[in-house]
């Protein structure tokens, strides 16, 4: 059907299609303008001769849109950057907290008072592993200044003076020292702890100026009961206080003092000539000796103390070989060996404070064992009939052993200690000549040496003897340094025994008493050869 005139004139005036003619209108100018040659004109297929509407254009499929892939440019290399390590940085240490350390304390000295005219003190304290304490004294030149420790254990001295002149040092490891001050000065003295716990010590400090004893003194005589060879006295002295005893002796006997009980006190022995035995200086608390002559001799307590002291003093004069005694019991008996025994025993009975005598005749460089196989409370003094002295009372021993310095007869005594008779057995053997005594060997130093070391080796029984020339009040110090079953004896050319062979001494540090010869004999004591090495020091 033909739509009529009529019909288009409504339809283009209809609102809806003046929008959609409006919105073909639109599509058709968006189409021009994205295509540059427009499409031909669709044919019209007939030729009305009324108005024609214009037809709907034919729907131009949408154009493909092709992506344009993006140009592809020629590959560089971009090279993938090295991560380079940023090193880390190392952390500046943490400054460790140092502790500052304690600056070493100075010695503060602890001053020793002493009046200027001489005097003594004692004290002790309690010292600990490592510490060191100091005192210091005023001395005057020419004084004699005695240091000594009463009791000790892993302690030491070391003396010298303000001037830095030292006396004793610490090397020396010296317990005790003597000497005259050479100047006028402050003097210093250390006490120094070498042991590895604490300790308590009582040192004694005495400044001398006159060794000669007061002459105003009354004197107490000493009596012995009829056959006795000695007696003991006690009494109590004042803090500086000195007391008097006499006993008549005669040229040749024994003179033995002692003091069995007191703390404080010291001995001074004097003949009534004036001849001086045992000085003040040499703080003796016991002394042994040979009368030089017939006289009275006098004997000095002298109080070393701050305080009273109480005290019970000892002497013993046993007669000389010889002389008649005051008992039958005291008589010397002489020992008798059976033919082929090198041993022979001996009973008796010693009543208190008394002294039984034995007599053997030896030869020079024979060995001695005397012993007491029973018996308690008896002690042995040896002596040779020159007056020398083998074994002294001071040593309390009740056994010794050691070799004859000369043909001679040799006086035993057996001395009673005990407060009741005591019985016992008495054992003297004489080795065989087995043992063998090698040449004695002169101690040299070298050139401003004060110490020089010796040794060797020794077959079982083996003595060595070493000769070492010394002055008086010189300090004699001896060690072994190495060696296992040696001993030494030390004894002056003159007879004075300073280690007995009873000792069994493989130390010893001691003030020596004469300009002399002095022997040390070094023995051993094993089944089987030994080596040592033996240091002699002379400061």
């Amino acid at each position: 059907m033909i739509p009529r005139q009529h019909d288009f004139n409504t339809i283009n005036h209809h609102p809806f299609w003046a929008a959609g003619k409006l919105t073909l209108l639109c599509l058709v100018a968006l189409l021009v303008s994205c295509t540059s040659t427009p499409p031909p004109p669709t044919p019209v297929a007939a030729q009305y001769d009324f108005v024609t509407a214009t037809p709907s254009p034919t729907e131009t499929p949408e154009p493909t849109v092709t992506a344009t892939p993006p140009p592809t440019g020629t590959p560089t290399h971009t090279p993938t950057p090295t991560s380079t390590l940023t090193p880390t940085p190392t952390p500046s240490p943490t400054p460790t907290n140092t502790a500052t350390p304690a600056p070493t304390p100075t010695l503060v000295p602890q001053r020793l008072l002493l009046p200027p005219e001489g005097g003594s003190t004692q004290f002790g304290e309690a010292i600990t592993p490592g510490e060191v304490k100091r005192y210091v004294l005023e001395g005057q030149r020419g004084q004699t200044l005695s240091v000594r420790f009463l009791n000790s254990l892993g302690i030491k001295l070391i003396v010298y003076g303000a001037d830095g002149t030292t006396f004793v040092s610490d090397g020396a490891n010296a317990t005790t020292w003597q000497g005259q001050l050479p100047a006028t000065q402050p003097y210093f003295i250390d006490v120094k702890s070498v042991a590895t716990v604490p300790a308590n010590f009582t040192m004694e400090v005495m400044l001398a100026v006159d060794d000669s004893p007061p002459d105003d003194l009354a004197a107490t005589r000493l009596e012995f009961e009829p056959g006795a060879f000695g007696t003991q006295v006690s009494n109590n002295i004042d803090s500086g206080q000195t007391q008097r005893y006499v006993v008549e002796g005669q040229a040749g006997q024994t003179l033995l003092a002692r003091f069995p009980t007191g703390l404080g006190v010291k001995l001074i022995i004097f003949g009534a000539d004036g001849a001086i035995l045992l000085p003040d200086s040499a703080n003796a608390t016991s002394w042994q000796g040979v009368l030089p002559d017939a006289q009275d001799y006098l004997i000095d307590v002298k109080s070393v103390a701050g305080v009273p002291v109480d005290y019970s003093l000892e002497v013993v004069l046993p007669p000389v070989a010889g002389e008649p005694p005051g008992q039958s019991r005291s008589a010397a008996e002489r020992i008798e060996f059976e033919p082929g025994s090198p041993v022979a025993q001996l009973q008796g009975r010693v009543d208190p404070g008394q002294f039984r005598r034995y007599v053997i005749e030896m030869g020079a460089g024979q060995v001695m064992l005397v012993r007491f196989p029973t018996g308690l409370g008896v002690q042995l003094v040896i002596t040779g009939e020159d007056g020398t002295i083998l074994l002294p009372d001071s040593a309390h021993a009740n056994s010794w052993q050691g070799q004859l310095p000369a043909t001679q007869n040799y006086l035993i005594d057996v001395r009673s200690v005990a407060g009741t008779p005591v019985d016992y057995t008495m054992e003297v053997v004489i080795p065989s000549s087995s043992s063998e005594t090698l040449a004695p060997e002169r101690i040299q130093f070298q050139p401003g040496a004060t110490s020089t070391k010796v040794g060797g080796s020794l077959d079982p029984g083996q003595v060595q003897r070493y000769v070492l020339a010394a002055a008086a009040e010189q300090d004699l110090q001896i060690r072994f340094l190495t060696g296992f079953g040696v001993t030494f004896v030390v004894f002056g050319q003159d007879g004075t025994i300073l280690v007995p062979d009873s000792a069994d001494a493989t130390s010893w540090q001691g003030q020596l008493p004469a300009t002399q010869d002095y022997f040390i004999d070094v023995q051993s004591t094993l089944s089987t050869p030994t080596n040592y090495t033996l240091e002699v020091v002379v400061p």
